[in-house]
């Protein structure tokens, strides 16, 4: 390869090697396993975080803060009946008055608490036992003085000291009872909240369960849609592996560096290499040409830095390749990109296209071979026609001009024979030409404005004095809607010539009809003879070329069997079609079906081709440059009779400086001459000189339509085609404007 530059769209990622390597599924997308995940910590969250609630109250209610409360005020009137007791022991027994003080602090300590302490503050509040909570903080605070006063105070005051510390078991009985039943409430109030966080719990807990078995079924689908993706994969993979093995074109694989990380059978075919010779070799190295290493590591260096491979943008690139042997060879590269577990690699397919360089090769010296035969072709036709015409110019022209001499019956008799074999010979040539021309594809069809009816008329008419030779009546039928038309009124006329002609040819004692009607925009005629038919086998190949039929020497009708393959390919060329239908014995039908639109208005005459056409106004001076003796003097007796003045020329050459030192009002060139040629002697005169201006008409039997623009091209005005009758040369000179001064100024300025 002489260079990797830029690619098409990335191939897929590589994922197995296909030598054998490890098989790695693709990666499962991960969007649904996090969903799910996530879900069960959020679960896992309220469970846990419901659980520490729940053990919270369970360990709340663990403490017994109701059992904690009723002892608290069980203790609290024990010591008050304990004080009591030793307040009556003290009174009647003569207990130590410490004992009762004693007491007395135990029960205020007890009390204190009972009453102002945390939550037996609150309980009270809550319960609505203040008044009672006060009075027993007030009693117990006025036993303070005597508690703390002289022994003597306290022994006194020991009956009301008694009787107001007796009065305290009521309230105490109420604040133990208030309690109770609040703690009772409150423990009820706990229980409910505990029941509702081990409802909520347990629901958590069926969620989980729930979104668990979900989990499960959603893991289960995955699992079995990776087990899809991964067979289906496998048997991508297997089909990838077994079609890059099996591929006819090599298949090579490379990292950025340009070192190969593939080569598949097909390449160790091409380039001589065993897979393991060039693995990690680099690439410019084994299968490049030296002339095209740099190209390719420039390249590469490129796609390191920008990313791009712009030469392989448009996809497949021809370039050259080397093999292990040394051997250069055309190649057929193209490469892409694909994603690899290390990066980014570089795939190229490479075909061999040796062998259709060398058919290409071979395709292109058929067609210079053909080419040169094509050429050949032309220049034969055109050397014939020359030889053929030039001849056939000086006999036919020769007999023309004998028509004007004092000839007697049997002379003119004579003559007409002569005139019609040489007519005959010229319809051969014609037909070659013709021919050639309709196989060189150059041929169109004209569309114009002409008068069907007079050209089925007019051709009749020619060739009824035809008909009479063979003792047969020429006939024409024609319907209605043939005026004016849209077609190629020459070629139209040259096809029923032919067609009339064949049936006249063919039918001795007989009839032949012309019939014409109209459909829509296409004209059916129809050419009926009651000749002797053609056999089935020969209908088949009747428009076939050089088929005559009868090829025996006693054949009945003559001909080259151009006429009918010609008038086929020229109704082709016109758009229509043409059919034939005959019996051997009846006769036969030839059919034509043209396109010929109704044209508007009136179709302009069809051009005359009588022998008393116009000619020009007035004398004119001529300058004929003719290098066949025969011809110049047979045309220059025809001029003469039409009463201009000519000047002869032998040649090219000669006729060139005759030009450029006197003054014509036209110039008749012969194309085919020695030293110098009728295109270039015009090109000369065009050049300068007195008749630089002068009207040039060329008079060749080189009739190919492409010579005649060539002709045209080197400044020639018109262009004649041998043999010239007196006719002709009248029609070809009629444009020539007379001879005087202001409109030969007029034409000077026009060319200039």
């Amino acid at each position: 390869m002489s260079g990797a530059e830029a690619m098409g769209p990335s191939a897929p990622p590589f994922r197995r090697d296909c030598t054998g390597g490890p098989f790695r599924p693709w990666p499962a997308r991960p969007v649904r396993m996090a969903a799910v995940a996530g879900m069960l910590a959020l679960l896992l969250g309220v469970i846990g975080f419901l659980s520490l609630h729940v053990m919270g109250r369970i360990d709340a209610l663990a403490t017994a803060r109701s059992d904690n409360v009723q002892w608290t005020y069980s203790a609290v009137r024990v010591e008050l009946v304990e004080l009591h007791s030793a307040l009556l022991r003290a009174e009647h027994e003569g207990l130590p008055l410490d004992e009762v003080r004693r007491r007395f602090d135990i029960l205020y300590n007890r009390a204190d608490i009972a009453t102002s302490g945390g939550i037996y503050a609150a309980m009270i509040a809550q319960a609505g036992l203040e008044p009672e909570a006060a009075h027993i903080r007030a009693v117990l605070d006025g036993a303070i003085p005597l508690i703390d006063g002289p022994d003597a105070a306290l022994a006194a005051a020991l009956p009301a000291l008694r009787a107001r510390i007796g009065g305290l078991a009521g309230p105490f009985r109420a604040l133990a009872m208030g309690g109770v039943d609040l703690m009772a409430a409150e423990a009820d109030r706990q229980r409910g909240a505990v029941v509702d966080l081990l409802s909520r719990l347990a629901a958590v807990t069926s969620g989980l369960v729930v979104l668990l078995l979900g989990a499960l079924w959603v893991l289960g689908r995955l699992n079995r849609d990776m087990g899809e993706r991964t067979r289906a994969l496998q048997m991508t993979t297997s089909r990838l592996c077994a079609t890059v093995g099996s591929a006819i074109d090599a298949v090579i694989v490379a990292d950025t560096e340009g070192r190969i990380l593939d080569f598949n059978p097909a390449a160790e075919e091409i380039f001589g290499y065993r897979r393991d010779e060039v693995l990690g070799r680099p690439m410019d190295e084994m299968i490049v040409p030296a002339h095209a290493r740099p190209a390719l590591r420039a390249g590469m260096e490129r796609f390191r830095e920008t990313g791009q491979l712009r030469r392989f943008a448009e996809g497949r690139v021809e370039m050259e390749a080397r093999r292990r042997n040394g051997e250069v060879f055309p190649a057929e590269v193209s490469v892409s990109t694909a994603e690899s577990e290390s990066g980014v690699i570089l795939v190229s397919f490479l075909r061999d296209i040796s062998a259709r360089k060398a058919a290409e090769a071979e395709l292109m010296r058929a067609r210079d071979e053909a080419l040169a035969g094509e050429r050949a072709k032309a220049t034969l036709l055109a050397v014939m026609s020359h030889e053929m015409r030039t001849p056939l110019n000086g006999l036919l022209g020769t007999m023309e001009l004998m028509r004007d001499t004092g000839l007697d019956r049997v002379q003119r008799e004579h003559l007409a024979i002569m005139e019609s074999a040489g007519r005959l010979l010229l319809h051969h040539v014609n037909d070659v030409l013709d021919l050639a021309h309709l196989d060189s594809g150059q041929a169109a069809a004209r569309a114009e404005r002409f008068d069907l009816s007079a050209l089925l008329e007019e051709t009749v008419s020619m060739h009824r004095a035809l008909a009479a030779v063979n003792d047969n009546r020429l006939v024409l039928e024609p319907g209605a809607g043939l005026g004016p038309v849209t077609g190629d009124a020459p070629r139209l006329r040259q096809v029923l010539v032919n067609l009339v002609g064949n049936a006249l040819k063919f039918t001795r004692g007989g009839r032949v009809t012309v019939r014409a009607a109209r459909a829509g925009d296409r004209v059916e005629i129809a050419v009926e003879d009651t000749g002797r038919g053609i056999p089935a086998e020969d209908r088949v190949r009747i428009f076939d070329e050089f088929y005559t039929g009868d090829p025996t020497y006693g054949r009945e009708a003559g001909g080259t069997g151009l006429g009918l393959a010609i008038t086929a390919r020229l109704v082709r060329l016109m758009g229509g079609e043409i059919a034939v239908d005959s019996r051997p014995g009846a006769g036969s039908v030839f059919t034509l079906r043209l396109p010929l639109p109704v044209a508007a208005g009136d179709a302009p005459a069809l051009a005359p081709e009588a022998e008393d056409a116009p000619g020009a106004a007035a004398p004119l001076n001529l300058l004929l440059v003719e290098d066949n003796r025969v011809n110049r003097r047979v045309a220059r007796a025809m001029l003469e009779k039409l009463g201009h003045r000519v000047t002869e020329a032998e040649d090219g050459l000669e006729g060139v400086e005759m030009a450029f030192h006197g003054a014509y009002d036209a110039i008749l060139m012969d194309v085919s001459m020695p030293r110098l040629d009728g295109v270039e002697a015009t090109r000369r005169i065009r050049l300068g000189g007195r008749s630089r201006h002068a009207r040039i008409i060329g008079l060749t039997a080189h009739a190919l339509p492409e010579e005649v623009a060539r002709f045209r091209a080197a400044g020639m005005d018109a262009v004649g085609c041998k043999p010239v009758s007196r006719a002709q040369l009248r029609g070809l000179l009629a444009d020539t404007p007379a001879p005087d001064l202001e409109r030969a100024g007029d034409r000077a300025a026009a060319r200039a």
